[in-house]
């Protein structure tokens, strides 16, 4: 069967000789996660690729921001785990990661276990709309003043990658265009003084 159009992101590849890890969560409507939810172990799904869409080079940038929403955290979470398991890259990272309700929170368990091994090189600050009672994170979502006070200003040592659903998208970054190309920078990133040279948009 073909799904044409449809990118997945690996979560990781490096230490898996010749596999790579997804992780693809099932939503009402959704034509891959649903096709692959209704998979059963055994089945062969035919792939193509892998389209490089940000090469990372290690210690480029001081410090890094990742702005996810969603399932948009599954190249982040692979870009994470690069340099986390590079003991020569020094790169400090910062992951903005919103969601509609805790139960959404993908990868939390990882995150927060990076998040104390590693307090002075990994932050990880959740952003969830439906808040439970005890939520210790941010209620609401990502604007201005949540970005301004949690990422590092901008300058040629810092760098934002931004991945999620197109509305947050727009209110961060602005999307990409039809054609898939980068697109002008817009949004609060535009806004706090980042320009299209310290962005990425995947």
């Amino acid at each position: 069967r073909c799904l044409r159009g449809i990118e997945q992101n690996p979560v990781w590849t490096g230490s898996l000789n010749g596999a790579f890890e997804l992780a693809v969560k099932k939503y009402d409507g959704a034509k891959m996660g649903s096709f692959l939810h209704s998979r059963s172990p055994g089945d062969k799904v035919e792939i193509k690729g892998p389209f490089v869409q940000y090469k990372y080079e290690p210690n480029q940038y001081k410090h890094i921001t990742l702005v996810a929403g969603g399932t948009g955290i599954t190249p982040m979470m692979q870009l994470i785990q690069q340099i986390f398991r590079n003991p020569e890259d020094k790169t400090k990272v910062v992951l903005l990661y919103a969601n509609r309700s805790e139960q959404d929170i993908i990868f939390r368990r990882r995150l927060d276990k990076l998040a104390q091994a590693a307090p002075e090189r990994f932050e990880v600050h959740y952003v969830v709309e439906d808040a439970p009672e005890g939520w210790k994170g941010t209620t609401g979502r990502m604007d201005l003043d949540f970005l301004k006070t949690r990422i590092p200003a901008p300058s040629d040592d810092s760098f934002v990658l931004v991945c999620g659903p197109a509305g947050m998208m727009e209110t961060i970054s602005g999307t990409k265009n039809p054609d898939r190309s980068q697109g002008e920078l817009r949004g609060v990133l535009r806004d706090i003084g980042f320009s299209s040279a310290n962005v990425r948009k995947l």
